[in-house]
């Protein structure tokens, strides 16, 4: 993990160590097949504004994106399209990791879909382990449980 700043310290010096303008972030280089790499977050954004804060108090910033079982990232939210843009998170690594991230959640609904087993993975990526983290790609299997308990009716 990495520390980033929300209002770039080339923009604003004055806000280097301020607690609201710092961001944990992924280290933004991913080895791909082959031994290439590509770079996503911060190591490719550079300079570029975001839109959305993640942590922002009165927007849902996780709600305005959705998931395909290709490990696609994608929203109709104009906002939310630039962010996924500027920080390549189309980046056919994390396409499929997430796309691996799904087809799991499916397997494992495969030997039990019933709404217990729902709700528990659900609570599991919704609860950061003894290191303090969420699993990785928690969000995919938020949504993808969500989905799968909305489909039936059922409170998420």
């Amino acid at each position: 993990m990495r520390v980033e700043h929300w209002t770039p310290r080339s923009e604003d010096p004055s806000r280097t160590f301020e607690w609201s303008n710092l961001l944990g972030v992924c280290g933004g280089i991913l080895e791909a097949s082959g031994g290439s790499t590509e770079q996503t977050c911060d190591k490719v954004r550079g300079e570029r504004e975001l839109e959305l804060h993640p942590a922002h108090p009165t927007v849902d910033v996780q709600a305005l994106f959705r998931y395909t079982a290709e490990g696609e990232i994608l929203s109709e939210d104009a906002r939310a399209r630039r962010d996924i843009e500027t920080l390549n998170l189309q980046a056919g690594v994390l396409r499929a990791r997430r796309r691996e991230v799904w087809r799991s959640q499916g397997a494992k609904l495969r030997r039990d879909d019933s709404l217990g087993v729902l709700r528990r993975i659900l609570r599991d990526a919704r609860t950061p382990g003894v290191d303090g983290r969420l699993p990785p790609f928690a969000a995919v299997i938020e949504y993808y449980v969500t989905r799968k308990l909305r489909q039936r009716g059922a409170k998420t």
